[in-house]
């Protein structure tokens, strides 16, 4: 069990490998990737800038303000993952995938799409823990492992914080009890 002053033993070789990796060349640093690390990062930046695209739809038919709150906060918190890894593969001279467009104006008012429909698609977008559980398992380097690591913990955080709001609202599917049988 880990405290809160425990040393994680990955984010310190990441933190002295990116401190010494300063004054290396793109090609220097480029030889401590290996193939996986690369996919993965372009990867989860593609599933990102997915999410994006769709969150910019879900802003312009949110019904209730409430809900356009958390789906812009939910928006910053991927935008803001996806600047963090667009500026480490432009370190390491990795193509960066297309963008998405800025933003998603619609005129159309969608009255199928309700705010439980939007909030349960986003929840479901947000779940790419798989996905970056398998990018850390097939890692070879510290630097990036801290990265994915860094993104699980924060879609974590997002997850709860988004299950906390969906269960308020009534939006989140009752789990069945279990009630064994004596």
């Amino acid at each position: 069990m880990t405290g809160a002053t425990d040393v994680d033993i990955v984010d310190v070789i990441a933190d002295v490998k990116k401190i010494t990796g300063l004054s290396k060349s793109t090609t220097q640093k480029q030889h401590s990737l290996n193939v996986s690390d690369v996919w993965h990062l372009w990867d989860i930046l593609v599933a990102k800038y997915d999410t994006i695209e769709v969150i910019n739809v879900y802003v312009n038919c949110a019904q209730t303000a409430d809900l356009k709150a958390v789906v812009n906060e939910t928006l910053k918190v991927v935008e803001g993952g996806a600047d963090k890894l667009q500026q480490l593969m432009l370190e390491y001279a990795i193509p960066l995938p297309p963008r998405p467009p800025q933003g998603a104006k619609t005129t159309v008012n969608l009255e199928l799409v309700t705010d439980k429909y939007i909030f349960n698609h986003l929840f479901d977008l947000i779940k790419q823990l798989p996905l970056l559980a398998v990018a850390i398992n097939y890692s070879g380097s510290p630097v990036i492992i801290k990265v994915f690591k860094n993104h699980i913990i924060q879609t974590i955080e997002l997850i709860d914080n988004l299950s906390v709001y969906g269960e308020a609202k009534g939006y989140l599917q009752k789990l069945p009890m279990y009630k064994p049988i004596s």
